[in-house]
């Protein structure tokens, strides 16, 4: 039982819910304090951003996303570097093929 509560995939499961909700609230309260009480310079820049992401339904900004952002990302081969940390590429957008591909051969994975 022990050993299950020092998994990495536990702990991740109980602190990553727990650090996006805190980020994400400070992420908001920060941009409404920017919108009520900052200088009209990031006042406006926030407003329209507020606005933007709230009026745009959500399924929208799902399609928008995948398609118009992750479709146009290049193959692994031509993977794209990102801060000489990560690649960026549209493999995760095609998903896998192996178990379509094995359904489709009756089980057998054939070249």
């Amino acid at each position: 039982m022990t050993k299950v509560l020092k998994s990495n995939s536990t702990r991740v499961s109980f602190w990553k819910p727990k650090w996006c909700s805190s980020e994400g609230l400070l992420i908001g309260l920060g941009g409404a304090a920017a919108r009520v009480y900052g200088p009209p310079w990031l006042r406006r820049p926030v407003a329209v951003y507020v606005e933007a992401i709230r009026n745009v339904p959500l399924l929208l900004q799902i399609i928008f996303w995948y398609n118009v952002v992750l479709g146009n990302l290049p193959n692994p081969k031509q993977a794209a570097p990102f801060l000489d940390i990560a690649y960026l590429s549209n493999l995760s957008t095609t998903g896998p093929t192996a178990p379509r591909n094995a359904a489709r051969t009756g089980g057998v994975n054939a070249p």
